[in-house]
């Protein structure tokens, strides 16, 4: 049931045009700098997703003289970045090999608003020329966008465990599993938050510190991992229980990068391509709130970086 639910939710929330490839295969017909460009939103889009969502849903009481408070935290994150119209096109001249009539070249390959990750699906083509005399040598078409659409969603299950003198843990685990046209994605993360309530007397808000790191695979329809993900962020979190509702905010610095990997193949030329691409957001800020219905928790909140993005989540926890 899994591997049905799962591709279905993802191809509903990144929309309608679906490539007819997954992303690993697709990068074998291009080189790196193509790739580079190609992956650059995706990337930066991945690495604002799982970053985010750290903060509430999972809201144990601050610091307690008590050693240990049992709390714990079952739920789910919908994590999700709004790119922009310019993270589904690029324009870049690359030097690069191709074939052409049987004979691979070194050439200039100009593209001119070339579908990135994010961008259209149908095939485009550039203008190539000759690297050595600048000859133009006709067209060649590279590779279509995967969604054709400026959303980049990630939902995860999310956990968490406290509290021993005011600090907690929350984790993310996914072992696996078939994302469609993206490949097979696997992910491992973890976060610790120390409440600083404890150290200052009568604060009319609840402060904490909180630190974490994430890993993520991504494989093709082949069973190769493509992609390498690792990500770290700290943050300081202000919040304020009144009633059923915690109003929370604060201010995140964080860290993703990727190593890419696979191997260019066209027409009998092959090349083994690696690189490492950094995604563009690296501090944020954020407000939301939590709703808890006695074991139930609803929590939604607005992230203001680079990028603009959302996150909500419903758990059950105590």
């Amino acid at each position: 049931m899994k591997k049905i639910i799962l591709p279905l939710l993802f191809a509903l929330l990144f929309g309608q045009n679906i490539s007819a490839q997954d992303l690993g295969t697709l990068l074998t017909n291009v080189g790196p700098d193509y790739a580079k460009s190609y992956l650059a939103p995706f990337t930066t889009g991945l690495g604002t997703n799982l970053n985010s969502g750290w903060f509430g849903g999972f809201d144990p009481s601050g610091y307690s003289k008590l050693p240990f408070v049992p709390h714990f935290y079952v739920g789910v994150k919908f994590n999700g970045v709004i790119m922009q119209e310019q993270d589904r096109v690029f324009t870049q001249n690359f030097r690069t090999t191709i074939p052409i009539n049987g004979t691979n070249r070194d050439v200039f390959l100009k593209m001119v608003d070339a579908p990135t990750v994010l961008g259209y699906t149908s095939t485009p083509k550039g203008q190539v020329f000759d690297a050595n005399t600048n000859t133009y040598l006709g067209e060649y078409a590279t590779i279509g966008g995967i969604t054709n659409s400026q959303f980049v969603p990630l939902v995860v299950p999310h956990f968490g465990f406290g509290t021993l003198l005011g600090t907690d843990i929350m984790l993310r685990v996914l072992p696996g599993f078939d994302m469609g046209n993206y490949g097979s994605f696997l992910m491992f993360g973890g976060a610790i938050r120390h409440s600083l309530g404890g150290y200052v007397k009568n604060m009319p808000f609840d402060i904490s510190a909180q630190f974490g790191y994430q890993t993520i695979g991504i494989k093709d329809n082949h069973y190769n991992k493509f992609i390498t993900g690792n990500s770290m962020f700290a943050n300081l979190q202000i919040s304020k229980s009144i009633s059923i509702v915690t109003i929370y905010g604060g201010a995140q610095y964080e860290n993703y990068t990727v190593d890419v990997n696979y191997t260019l193949n066209v027409s009998g030329y092959t090349q083994s391509v690696s690189f490492t691409q950094k995604g563009e957001n690296s501090f944020r800020g954020l407000a939301g709130a939590t709703i808890s219905a006695g074991p139930v928790h609803f929590n939604a909140d607005l992230n203001m970086g680079s990028k603009f993005s959302f996150s909500g989540g419903v758990g059950i926890g105590l």
